[in-house]
């Protein structure tokens, strides 16, 4: 896309979210507050670099559109178009750990999938000579995810809501948005997109 993107004069990141690939630090759980304050801060990086005319847009899929609703209700200034594909802004019963508030085969399929991104090592070529430290680190941190997601299966303030800022008819999202969804998943986005035009603000 970044190749694509760039024959228009549009400048293309992908970013590493902290903890993950090859970005340095932990990653403890997924849409977590220091997770999307560094979206935030991403942002604001790339709307001053000299390159930049400010205005940033954002896109994601899955949990890349889910963290791409919840950053953009933050209303980050330079923010102005995002495109949240195959996610949701309601996450105990769309997302894919309780669909339709059931446990779903879907959670222990992701668990297992995303330990591994906790704990991938980041590549030597990028990082350098600290690369053994970092995948060392993030072994010893990352913690057993399933368990911590299966320990608590309600939507409230211990649940899935107190692992994420809420996307909600509330949110204070200031900027054009193209949503994408999908009749061919298990979860999330067969009924997401309208219902996140439906309670978006005009």
């Amino acid at each position: 896309m970044g190749h694509q993107l760039a024959q228009y004069g549009i400048a293309f990141a992908r970013v590493d979210a902290r903890g993950s690939g090859d970005s340095q630090g932990i990653l403890l759980d997924e849409y977590l507050d220091q997770e999307l304050s560094d979206g935030v801060e991403v942002i604001g990086w790339l709307s001053g670099q000299p390159w930049s005319n400010g205005r940033v847009g954002m896109r994601g899929i899955s949990w890349g559109g889910i963290n791409t609703l919840q950053i953009a209700a933050l209303a980050p200034p330079q923010l102005k178009a995002i495109m949240p594909m195959c996610c949701t802004d309601t996450r105990y019963t769309d997302d894919a750990h309780y669909i339709g508030g059931a446990l779903g085969l879907t959670d222990l399929q992701w668990g297992v999938q995303f330990k591994a991104v906790m704990a991938m090592p980041p590549d030597p070529a990028v990082v350098g000579e600290d690369w053994r430290e970092q995948w060392r680190q993030r072994l010893d941190a990352s913690p057993a995810i399933l368990e911590k997601w299966l320990s608590h299966q309600r939507d409230d303030a211990i649940g899935v809501t107190a692992r994420s800022r809420a996307t909600t008819p509330e949110s204070n999202a200031r900027c054009t948005s193209s949503t994408v969804g999908s009749i061919l998943r298990e979860y999330g986005c067969r009924a997401s997109s309208p219902a996140c035009m439906r309670r978006a603000k005009h």
